[in-house]
């Protein structure tokens, strides 16, 4: 398990949107929190929940499991949301860079699908970071990094 910054502000992440808002203005703030899979995050917040600040990412480093954040008083999956009336966020799951799994296409299928990387890399023309996003766009894939 490793850990990023804090996150200092007191409100209520309802979707994956408002979290993805949260971490694009306030990035400095958040803490990141990566497990080799749920029972090592279900032993660790028994001794540590009372730390997490609302939108504090856990993530389990398993591209088959779900990741998690926290909204103050309790685990929520991380999974799809709306974007404004225009474009439909929905989380697919977890990406590897490096070995391009699960595999995505040089062009991108579903608009709005996104990924959280695992395993940064070059790919499709593209330097992703891990724990940074891929993002279907139109025709093109796009990179959210939150450094």
């Amino acid at each position: 398990m490793y850990q990023n910054s804090k996150i200092n502000d007191d409100f209520n992440l309802k979707t994956a949107y408002d979290l993805y808002t949260h971490l694009k203005y306030h990035d400095k703030y958040k803490n990141n929190y990566v497990f080799e899979n749920k029972s090592a995050l279900n032993a660790w917040l028994k001794n540590h929940s009372y730390s997490l600040k609302i939108g504090d990412l856990l993530l389990i480093d398993d591209v088959n499991s779900p990741d998690y954040w926290w909204n103050g008083h309790e685990l929520k999956v991380f999974k799809n949301s709306t974007l404004s009336n225009e474009i439909t966020l929905e989380y697919k799951g977890k990406w590897d860079a490096v070995t391009n799994t699960p595999f995505l296409p040089e062009i991108p299928e579903n608009i709005g699908n996104f990924w959280i990387v695992i395993n940064g890399g070059k790919r499709f023309g593209i330097q992703f970071v891990t724990h940074g996003w891929i993002v279907a766009g139109e025709n093109v894939w796009l990179n959210v990094d939150f450094t």
